[in-house]
This record gives structure tokens, sequence and C-alpha cells, in this order.
């Protein structure tokens, strides 16, 4: 199996330049011939000796790791967006990523990195990490020169991660035969393995937990946390976990780093932490303050100097009397106290079944779309609720209660006026809940709440700012604690209302004039339309308000391909139920661009399905309905559109499609009869 060379024409790929290669692997820097858009091939490079099935097996581990990333969409995962086999090559094109990796980043350090630094690259790396993991996915090779280091246009850092080619489904049906397993010997890379790893034994996320810390250790120290003269030295470090005392870390005067890998590198896995989440709180926890007055052995002794209190005199006996008093008022404590437990008991009892009628009243209210247009239905449950609550209040029936007011009061929907009273109401309920605790429902009650007042409140009011930070936070927060949440009809709920949140922002900076930044919230918009992407069927009523937000949030930022895979996706749902109806297809062709708004639909005579008519005085009429034309499947029509010599947009996704089968192989069929030019 050859490598190819640069300057070669592989399929419809340039190859621009060399990147970098691995044991297994080389990448290239390519560019796609027709789009001009810069892509990363990644090509498999045998090693000397290889025989046939060996070849074969390393395809077969390419072709694992294309499976694994397509079914992964996480800003700090790379895409594959193509499998490509051209002259007994095969590579895979993912997406290009102009930025350092971090061992380059490691390397150019003159000092240690600080606590902030540390924290700006390790939250959203594990974070991505986590995403992997609950989707079954270990990496196992996670290493500084498998992170890059990109920054979004907010100045914030975004790494990426890198590299899946040894990754293992968490399923022992799936891409673990013991063939690949001779071959590979011990997978990984030493210094940032973990000791199971080292042992060849059966490995968890636990492994990746370890090489996130032996990776945040090298930050901190601008070292190794594993080295040594030879491989066999490094092996003995990590299974008996010696390593070098960290030092200290700027900014964090109180070790909260330290602590942190401690525990991440600890060698026995069950005495490791147990998932990239508990060492991103770990991170995230504030440098911890001195107690005001700790308590001690000797702060419990008394002073050399001071008065020692003389013992209380002695009491006379207590009488026959007396004693009989004391044991009546014993007998009643006694009996108190078997009350207060059985009440107690019986009180948590009628808390928790409330909390499951609410649970199932709203999910109802979520996939039932009788149920969701009965205007009875959340308010019913919310009271019910509430006549639970007055007896025993417990964080998951309160979280419950909570979601349940704001969604009476619609607040996940746009269109509402502000109202003091019912934003009151709403803001202490949501606060009492996430002061009982951080349930998934109050906070994603907490996120709706803030992120609809934010959009509503004029920027001249003083609580309008905070509002819009808090919902930031929020939804932050739900993003994390939603992606292994197994309801996936309230993932649903959280997606389309983020994503509708960041549309409005956006809707706001285009009525300012700010485009750029219009262009921005709608990527943070398409983000969370990825993660949405996969729940799309969870939801029988909030896939419609998912699949409108996201096409919206496309169109906004101008990502033409999440475009059309959301088009399709309304297609299909519209063709399930029997046919394509007339609000999807006035979504389709008119949130192409605001500008096309008023762009005429008529009733195509044979077929009875609606059709564009654009206005030839507004080019931007032209854009949408080509744009709709090709969301519908119908080639034809788009590219009679698009070749009239009216679009040369080279951002269109169409442009770079050499013919029109490769539209049919993955777009509906076009509803129109006529093949006809419009």
């Amino acid at each position: 199996m050859r490598v190819p060379a640069v300057g070669e024409l592989i399929d419809r790929y340039r190859l621009d330049r060399l990147l970098g290669e691995g044991g297994m692997g080389v990448v290239f820097k390519a560019t796609h011939v027709a789009l001009g858009r810069p892509v990363a091939l990644k090509f498999l490079r045998p090693p000397p000796g290889l025989d046939a099935e060996g070849e074969r097996d390393l395809l077969d581990r390419l072709l694992t790791e294309g499976r694994i990333l397509s079914q992964l969409n996480h800003p700090g995962l790379a895409r594959v967006t193509d499998v490509v086999a051209h002259d007994g090559l095969a590579a895979l094109v993912m997406d290009y990523y102009d930025a350092p990796t971090l061992e380059q980043l490691i390397a150019a350090r003159q000092g240690p990195f600080t606590l902030d630094e540390l924290r700006d690259v390790a939250l959203p790396l594990l974070d991505a990490l986590d995403y992997a993991h609950s989707r079954g996915v270990i990496h196992r090779d996670l290493k500084p020169s498998n992170v890059l280091i990109q920054r979004r246009p907010d100045g914030r850092i975004e790494p990426v991660i890198l590299d899946f080619g040894i990754a293992k489904l968490n399923n022992p049906e799936e891409f673990q035969d013991a063939r690949r397993t001779a071959m590979a010997t011990r997978l990984g890379t030493l210094g940032y393995m973990s000791p199971e790893q080292v042992r060849r034994q059966p490995v968890d996320a636990r492994a990746d937990v370890f090489a996130a810390g032996a990776i945040l250790y090298e930050m901190a120290a601008l070292r190794p946390a594993f080295d040594g003269s030879s491989e066999f030295e490094i092996m003995e470090r990590i299974v008996s976990g010696e390593f070098e005392e960290l030092p200290p870390v700027p900014g964090d005067p109180n070790g909260v780093v330290a602590k942190a890998l401690l525990l991440a590198l600890a060698p026995d896995p069950n005495d490791r932490l147990p998932s990239a989440v508990a060492l991103a709180d770990m991170l995230r926890a504030p440098p911890e303050a001195p107690p005001a007055a700790a308590l001690s052995p000797d702060s419990l002794s008394p002073a050399d100097d001071a008065p020692v209190a003389a013992p209380p005199p002695p009491q006379p006996a207590a009488k026959g009397g007396r004693a009989a008093r004391w044991f009546l008022l014993l007998l009643l404590l006694i009996g108190g106290v078997g009350a207060w437990v059985t009440y107690d008991q019986v009180t948590t009892q009628l808390a928790e079944q409330a909390a499951n009628d609410a649970e199932a009243a709203l999910e109802r209210h979520k996939t039932d779309p009788s149920v969701n247009s009965d205007p009875t239905a959340l308010p019913a449950a919310r009271q019910a609720a509430e006549s639970a609550m007055s007896l025993r209040t417990t964080p998951r029936l309160a979280g419950l209660h909570a979601l349940l007011l704001v969604q009476e009061q619609r607040w996940h929907f746009t269109g509402q006026a502000f109202d003091e009273a019912t934003f009151a109401e709403a803001d202490r309920v949501t606060s009492e809940a996430l002061g009982r605790k951080d349930t998934p429902e109050a906070l994603l009650a907490r996120a709706l709440l803030t992120s609809n007042a934010c959009t509503m409140l004029p920027e001249s009011d003083p609580r309008q700012a905070g509002l819009c930070a808090e919902a930031e936070r929020r939804y932050r927060s739900v993003n994390r604690v939603f992606r292994l949440d197994p309801r996936g009809w309230l993932r649903v709920e959280a997606w389309w209302t983020e994503a509708m949140y960041y549309n409005r922002l956006a809707s706001a900076r285009t009525d300012a004039g700010d485009l750029q930044g219009a262009r921005a919230f709608g990527q943070e918009a398409v983000k969370v339309c990825d993660m949405g992407i996969h729940d799309w069927d969870e939801a029988p009523v909030n896939n419609v308000e998912l699949g409108q937000e996201c096409l919206a949030a496309a169109a906004i930022a101008q990502d033409y391909n999440a475009y059309l895979t959301w088009a399709e996706r309304r297609i299909r749902h519209d063709l399930g139920n029997g046919a394509i109806r007339d609000l999807t297809l006035k979504e389709i062709y008119r949130f192409g661009h605001r500008e096309c708004s008023d762009l005429s639909l008529q009733r195509d005579k044979a077929s009875g399905v609606l059709s564009p008519r654009p206005d030839p005085n507004k080019p931007r009429h032209t854009f949408c309905a080509a744009l709709g034309y090709y969301s519908l499947g119908c080639v034809i029509e788009g590219r009679a559109l698009t070749t009239r010599g009216t679009l040369r947009d080279p951002t269109l996704p169409w442009l770079g499609m050499a013919t029109a089968a490769e539209l049919f192989d993955s777009r509906p069929l076009c509803p129109y009869n006529t093949r006809q030019p419009p």
C-alpha cells in the first residue's frame, strides 16, 4: 500500500502539503478542487514488512475511525466528512484546522501554564471527551500531539481532539477481534497510557481520564508526568503511580490542580476519578480559603491563662415522683420519634410519587400532540406538584415543578410580552429549586427563564446584561448534564430552546447591523443542533421546533451543508406522515435569507406542491429558491437557477457537485412531477 505524494490528485482532492506522520498514518492538507475548500486527508501508512492480512486490518481500523467520528458531532472532536478510495489508496476526509497542536504550544512555553490557562484548555477538552464517552467511544491514545488548539472569533480557546485511529466503542461485539489485538500489541503512546493499557488489560473511560491528567501535568510542570531512560522504566513508573510532585501552579495557591491530578493519575482505576466530568468539576472548584476558625485539638483546650469554669454544684437525687414523670416523658418521646419516622417515610414516598407523576405529565406533553395542544395539561400537572410540595419538597419535585411553571408561563416560546409579576414568580420558583439542588429540570427551567428574559428586556434595563450572562452559563450546564440524561424527549427540549436563544440573539445583532455578530451566534446555534440531531426521533412534538430552529440557525450561520441536512430532516418527517406540509415548504424556501421572507410561492399545477417564483430584481430570491430546490432533491430545477449566471457565491455547497446523481443518493425525491426548469 503506497503513500501518496504532494501535488497528487486523489479523487476530488489535491494534496497540498504534508501535515504530519504517525506510526500507521500520514495526514495531508488538501483542497477540494471544485469548492476550493481546504480539508485534511488521512491515509494509511503500513509499517514495513506488513503482510496483506495486516494491511486489510489497518484498512478496517481506518474505516472504524471514520465510522466512529461520523457518529460524533461536537466542536471539540475532529469531524469526518467523507471517505475516499482511489487508485489503491484509502483516506478519511476531515475538517482542516489551521491551528497548532498542544504539543507545540507546550514546547514553546517559557513558563508553566497558569490556573486560568489550564482551565481554558482543560474544561472544553474534558467536555469533548465526556461527549465521546457518553456515546460509548474511548480514545485510548490521548496526548498533546493529538490535540489542536484553535481560538474562536471571541477569543475563547477551543481544543480539538484528533486521531481516533485506535479508539474503541465500548461494546465488546464491535471493532475488537483477536487478530487486531494481537497485531496492535499495546495500543497507545507510552507516557500517556494508563496502567491498565500497559498491562494489556481491558480499559474504559478512566483510561482517557488518566491520559488527560498526564497532559495537564505536562502543561503545569512543562515536563512529562512519566519519563525515564528506557521504555521499561517509564512503564514501571506508570504502573506504580510514581511521578514527581507538581510544582506550584501560578494562580493556584491551594493546589486545586495538584489535588485533581493526584486522583486523575491514580494507578488503580478504582481509585481514579471516574469520568472526565469529575476531573473538570475538580478543576473548576475555586481555590480553597482557610476556614475562619478551624477546629483542632489545641483549639478545644483552654488557654494557659484562661479562667476555668467551676463545675456545677451537685444536684440532689431525684425523688420517686420526679423519676416517674421523667419515665413518662421518655415514653412519650419514644412514641413521638416513631410517629415522626413514620410521617417522614410516608411524605417522602408521596413526594417521590408526585415527582414521577409530574415527569410523566411533562413527557406526555412533549411526545403526544393531543396532550401538547391541551391548554389545561400543564397547569393541572403543575398544581398537582405544588400540592405535594406542601407536605414534602424534594429537589427532584422542586425542579420538575419549576420546569412545569416556566413552561406553563410559556417562557420557552417567542412572541411573549415581559410581565413583571409573571417573571417575579418564575424567578422565585426557579431560584428556590436550584437552591435545593442543580437537578436537570431545575437547570433547564432557569435557562429557559433567563434566556427569554435576556432577549425580551431592552439593553437599558439594568437586569438584562446579568440575565444574558446567566443564560449562557446555565445552558453550558444544561449541555453538560443533558448529554448523559437518558430522557431523549427532554434532551430535545433543551436543544431546541438553546438554539432558539442563539437565533434570537442573532436576530438582534442583525437588526443592529452587526452581520458578523449575528453569524457568530448562528454558528453557536448550529453547534447545539449538531448535538440535537441524534435525538431527532426522541420527541414527536418538539422535533418540529428543533428542525425549525436549526434550519434558521444554519441560514444565519451561512452553513448551507447544515441547511440541506436540516431541510432533509423536515421533509422526511413530513413524508413519514403522508405529504410535505405547506408550512415546511415555506420555511425551507424563505429561511435561506431574511430578504426572502417575501419570496412568492405558488402551487405547482402538475404536482400541487408549492414552488417558488423569485423576483428577478431580487438576487436573494433566486438564491433562496435554488437552495430550497436542492434541499428538496430537485437538482435539475436548482441547477438551472445556479448556472444561469445569477449565483456565483463560492461558499454554496452545490457548486462543487459534479453530477446530479451525487445529490440523488442522499436527498429526498423531488416532489414536483414536472422536471422542466422553472
